[in-house]
């Protein structure tokens, strides 16, 4: 969940809800159903419902949850009339509120769902969370990268300490659309080690062929602050050896799954000499020539392995050479200029 709804779903839910609608009343419902264009007007009347929402009284707020899964339980569906241009998936949303409300029985942010953009990535999707931006995660893995901080306030869908005046005085009302949210990566392909052609990219020098269903390739998800960037990296099983170039940021790489050995390089861009590779680095070491670079030190990797890679610092990967699962590991760095 993240983001709040646009006010006509909001008010939708609290109208043909009768347990959300107990609890939202008539007059915080009609008023997300009037609002038109007014931006302001349209954030205060969401502020007002979901704080009227948070600051209900709990016994009460923990009786209408447990009432709507018990409908739900027994088959009864959330029935909401086909708004402006579009249908809502309330069979979803229903399964998904008897799965919350069983999982924290009575919470109050089991109604928040009605609130919030419900959104399902698939792998290789991705979000960008703003500063107080509203989200909790239900379930399913993901790669999660954010600023240093010790902020988080929780509402929730937490046994933890919970903040609810804090977090009603900071975050943002503003609607969105759910489709909205999704943040699209820069897909940059891989280029063969023993190919002709070779780039210039500052993110990566690297390998291999074509044939496979697992394309080579690294997927830059560059978020627009400074704090950070997150590269995801896909090698296929028959690319064997990758080079990455310096980067002007320290960062962090973690192996999801593969297993091969990092190599830490000495690199030097500005040499012209072409120093064939010595015969214990690469299977192209008779036939191939490569930019200065020499193996400082020498890492085995495996699923969950996990290095910290110095600023300036190159690597290579070399995958072994019996492995049929493709490498997938993600990088995380500052989001500093490469120029």
């Amino acid at each position: 969940m993240v983001g709040f709804r646009p006010p006509e779903e909001i008010g939708a839910f609290a109208k043909h809800i009768p347990e959300l609608h107990a609890i939202i009343g008539p007059d915080f419902t009609n008023g997300l159903l009037n609002i038109f264009t007014d931006k302001t007007l349209t954030s205060s009347s969401i502020k007002a419902a979901y704080s009227r929402l948070m600051n209900a009284e709990s016994s009460v707020v923990s009786n209408l949850v447990e009432a709507l899964k018990r409908r739900l339980t027994n088959g009864e569906k959330i029935i909401i009339p086909p708004l402006k241009n579009y249908i809502l998936d309330t069979e979803a949303l229903g399964e998904i509120f008897i799965r919350l409300a069983t999982d924290y029985p009575g919470d109050v942010g089991c109604f928040s769902l009605f609130f919030f953009n419900y959104l399902k990535l698939n792998p290789g999707e991705a979000i960008f969370l703003e500063p107080n931006l509203p989200h909790a995660y239900l379930s399913g893995d993901c790669v999660e990268c954010m600023a240093s901080s010790d902020n988080v306030i929780r509402a929730g869908l937490t046994p933890k300490f919970k903040d609810v005046d804090h977090l009603l005085r900071i975050i943002q009302y503003e609607p969105r659309w759910g489709s909205a949210l999704k943040f699209v990566g820069l897909t940059k392909k891989i280029v063969p080690i023993d190919s002709d052609v070779h780039t210039s990219d500052d993110q990566e020098k690297n390998s291999i062929k074509d044939d496979t269903s697992v394309m080579s390739e690294i997927v830059t998800f560059s978020p627009p602050v400074d704090d950070f960037a997150v590269d995801k990296i896909s090698i296929s099983d028959k690319d064997k050896i990758v080079q990455f170039s310096p980067l002007k940021s320290a960062s962090v790489l973690i192996i999801i799954h593969g297993k091969g050995t990092l190599q830490r390089l000495h690199w030097d861009p500005l040499s012209t000499s072409n120093t064939k590779l010595d015969s214990h680095r690469s299977k192209y070491a008779d036939n191939y020539e490569m930019p200065s670079a020499f193996v400082c030190e020498s890492f085995e990797y495996d699923q969950g392995s996990v290095f910290f890679i110095n600023a300036g610092t190159a690597f290579s990967v070399h995958q072994l050479q019996k492995n049929d699962l493709h490498l997938l590991a993600f990088r995380a760095y500052a989001n500093v200029s490469t120029d």
